[in-house]
């Protein structure tokens, strides 16, 4: 029990040592359950509540975002070598050479390497698949 009385007092330590304890702001400038400007600060609850600006559509875009984003996607972009012109692949997979034989794989790795339409595919934003960020 003194162990997890340790931890459990490390943890609140630095809670309020960075001061999540003060509530300084209104919360969030946007909903992800509505492109609308008004709208309900709390969709899901049953409670009855009045409309109120939940997007407030603030441009956070500026030079040096844009420099940022395009150097990160410079960064994430891997170019595949195209030996014997294999790509793009057919279905067969006819063009690719074994050498081990008849049998031949490909390997789809990646987060949005399986099935899925992605997180905002839902009309609600509550899809769970894909590229979740």
């Amino acid at each position: 029990m003194e162990r997890i009385n340790d931890m459990a007092t490390r943890i609140v330590a630095a809670w309020y040592q960075l001061g999540q304890d003060k509530w300084t702001s209104n919360g969030p400038n946007f909903s992800s359950w509505t492109d609308e400007e008004y709208g309900y600060a709390h969709d899901g609850s049953s409670s009855s509540q009045q409309k109120e600006i939940v997007n407030y559509f603030i441009d956070v875009e500026d030079d040096d975002s844009r420099t940022v984003a395009r150097q990160v996607a410079g960064e994430g972009t891997v170019l595949l070598k195209n030996d014997d012109s294999v790509l793009p692949l057919d279905a067969s997979l006819s063009s690719i050479k074994s050498e081990s034989g008849s049998r031949k794989r490909v390997a789809i790795v990646g987060e949005d390497a399986g099935p899925g339409k992605g997180a905002n595919y839902c009309e609600d934003r509550a899809c769970n698949q894909g590229t979740l960020a």
